[in-house]
């Protein structure tokens, strides 16, 4: 079995929404953190915390997810990543891609965890049309 365990995080409350949303449809979910950055919060206090909870977790493979690319919690998830195989950064993912990978978290190994947030983004969006 795998030993994975996600930490969402994002600008504003991103993380926490997301926590909100993962709650009312999928109830409590284990080793899933949520880390918003906010006005309150330095660069350099949110790149420790990253830190901080990828060594606490030195036992699992660290999944960050972050909401947009080149944005700042990506860049500080970037950097505690570098030269650690333990952990993978992905950004951009939807709502329900995000599930799904909390979901299957210990199901899978941590690059195909990775892989599959990313590409069941790109395979969750749709638009309806309506024929008349």
């Amino acid at each position: 079995m795998n030993k994975n365990i996600i930490i969402i995080t994002g600008h504003g409350h991103y993380a926490t929404g997301i926590k909100s949303f993962l709650k009312e449809v999928a109830g409590e979910i284990t080793n899933v953190e949520f880390l918003d950055f906010h006005s309150d919060i330095s660069v350099d206090e949110l790149k420790e915390a990253f830190r901080k909870k990828s060594e606490e977790s030195k036992d699992y493979g660290v999944l960050f997810i972050t909401d947009i690319i080149g944005g700042t919690p990506f860049n500080k998830a970037v950097e505690v990543s570098e030269g650690n195989p333990r952990i993978s950064v992905v950004a951009g993912c939807n709502p329900g891609s995000i599930l799904e990978a909390c979901l299957t978290k210990d199901e899978v190994s941590l690059k195909e965890l990775s892989l599959s947030a990313v590409e069941n983004t790109k395979s969750n969006v749709v638009k309806f049309e309506m024929e008349i």
